[in-house]
C-alpha cells in the first residue's frame, strides 16, 4: 500500500480494513516517521445483509436460492427437449403412433399397458407400435433418479431390483395380501396395485403413495429393456431408444468445461488464447514460474537455477504430483544434490523456519497459492481509490 498521500502536507497514513460477515469497517490513521499512530483521519462501516434471503431465513444465501430456482428451470428445459426429441424419433424414424397420455379415461393406463407388455406378444403390428409408444413414453416421463456423472451404459450393470425396488414390491405384496415375483417391474407392480378396487383412486406417487421415496433409473430401465426385448424390437433400435429416453447432461462435458477465459497479455501473444487453468500445459507454466524466483546460495553469492537443473526439478515436480505423493523443500535439494540451507528466494526460510512458500508447488496447491496472490492485488487496487476518499 501507499505511504503517504498525494497531498500538500504529505502525511504519512496506514489504511485499515476489517472484513466481517454483515459489515466492512474502513479507517485512516496517520502516523510519523516511525510508523507510530498520531492521529485518526476517517473512519466508516459499511452494514450489509451478507447476501442473505429477506425475511425470517436468515442462513438461506441469495445466491443459493437463485442456484436452486436456475437449475431447476434447465432442468425443466432439457427435460422437454429430450421428450421433444424422443417423439420426433418414435414418429419419424420408427413410424410408431404418438397417443396422448393425458386423454386416456383410466389415468392408469400407461401402467397397464407395461405390464400387458411383459405378460404376452403383441401379434398386431399396429397395436403393438401403439401399446411400445404409450409404454415408452410413459418410462421417458417418470424414469427416476440416477447420478448425472454415470452413463446409460452403467445402468445395465446396476444390480436389479434395487432396494427401493424391493419396498415397493413388498409394500403391493402387504396391501394385496398376495405374493408377487421379486423381481417383478414397476409396471407389473403398480398395474397389480390399482387393479384392486380399494386402490383404483389412490396415488401412485407422493409422501403416502406406492412409489414414496426415490425411484431409480436403473429399474425403469431395465423393465423397458426386458419389454422392448419380448416384444422383438431390433437392438440398433433398443440401443437408440435407451440412450433417448435416459439421456442426461453430464457435468464434466457441459459448456463451461470447454470456456476459454480470454486472450494472453503477454507481448505478441494478444490475439491467442490462454489455456485453462485445468490444462497440464497451464500447470507446468504455474510451477516453472514459481521455480524461476528459486536461487542456490553459495557462500555470499547466489544464483538462478540452470535451464537443466530447472528442467529436472519441474519434471520431479510433475511426477510427484501425478503419483500424489507430498514433498518439500528439502526434496528439491536432494534433486539438485545441494544441502536444504542452500535455497534461496522462493524456498528462502524465514525467522520462524518456514519458507515464504512453505511447500514446493504442485498442481492443486499451486492453484490456490496463485488465487490468494492474485486476491492481493486485488486488494491493493481496492485500496488506492479508497485511500484518496479517506485521507481526503
Amino acid at each position: 500500500m501507499s505511504t503517504y498521500s498525494a497531498n500538500v502536507q504529505r502525511r504519512h497514513y496506514r489504511i485499515g480494513i476489517d472484513v466481517g460477515l454483515k459489515s466492512i469497517g474502513f479507517c485512516a490513521i496517520e502516523v510519523d516517521g516511525r510508523g507510530t499512530p498520531t492521529k485518526l483521519l476517517n473512519s466508516t462501516v459499511h452494514l450489509h445483509d451478507g447476501g442473505a434471503e429477506p425475511g425470517d431465513r436468515k442462513e438461506v444465501s441469495r445466491k443459493k436460492t437463485a442456484g436452486i430456482a436456475r437449475r431447476a428451470r434447465r432442468r425443466g428445459l432439457r427435460n422437454k427437449r429430450r421428450l421433444r426429441e424422443l417423439d420426433a424419433y418414435l414418429s419419424e424414424e420408427l413410424g410408431w403412433p404418438l397417443p396422448d397420455l393425458e386423454e386416456f379415461t383410466d389415468q392408469h393406463e400407461p401402467w397397464h399397458v407395461r405390464a400387458e407388455l411383459l405378460d404376452s406378444y403383441v401379434s398386431d403390428p399396429a397395436e403393438r407400435k401403439e401399446m411400445l409408444a404409450i409404454a415408452v413414453r410413459h418410462i421417458a416421463r417418470h424414469r427416476g433418479w440416477r447420478n448425472s456423472y454415470t452413463s446409460v451404459a452403467s445402468l445395465a450393470r446396476a444390480p436389479y431390483p434395487s432396494k427401493a425396488l424391493i419396498t415397493v414390491n413388498q409394500r403391493v405384496c402387504e396391501a394385496l395380501g398376495v405374493t408377487i415375483d421379486a423381481e417383478a417391474t414397476q409396471g407389473q407392480l403398480a398395474s397389480a396395485y390399482v387393479a384392486d378396487e380399494r386402490y383404483a383412486f389412490q396415488a401412485l406417487r407422493g409422501t403416502q403413495g406406492l412409489f414414496r421415496g426415490r425411484q431409480y433409473q436403473s429399474d425403469t430401465y431395465h423393465e423397458l429393456t426386458q419389454i422392448l426385448r419380448f416384444q422383438r424390437v431390433e437392438s440398433s433400435q433398443i440401443d437408440e431408444l435407451m440412450k433417448r429416453v435416459f439421456h442426461v447432461i453430464n457435468p464434466r462435458d457441459g459448456v463451461r468445461r470447454n470456456m476459454r477465459v480470454g486472450c494472453d497479455q503477454l507481448p505478441g501473444q494478444e490475439s491467442k488464447f490462454r489455456a485453462e487453468i485445468a490444462q497440464p500445459a497451464f500447470q507446468k507454466f504455474r510451477i516453472v514460474a514459481a521455480l524461476a524466483n528459486l536461487r542456490i546460495r553459495s557462500g555470499r553469492q547466489e544464483r538462478k537455477l540452470s535451464a537443466d537443473e530447472l528442467r529436472r526439478v519441474t519434471q520431479y515436480i510433475l511426477d510427484s504430483s501425478i503419483a500424489l505423493e507430498d514433498n518439500d523443500w528439502s526434496d528439491i535439494a536432494e534433486q539438485l544434490g545441494i544441502e536444504r540451507n542452500s535455497l534461496t528466494g522462493t524456498a528462502k526460510a524465514v525467522f520462524e523456519g518456514e519458507p515464504a512458500l512453505r511447500r514446493p508447488p504442485t498442481w492443486p496447491g499451486l492453484v490456490l497459492w496463485t488465487g490468494c496472490f492474485e486476491g492481493c492485488w486485488l486488494l491493493l487496487v481496492v485500496l488506492c481509490p479508497l485511500a484518496r476518499v479517506l485521507v481526503g
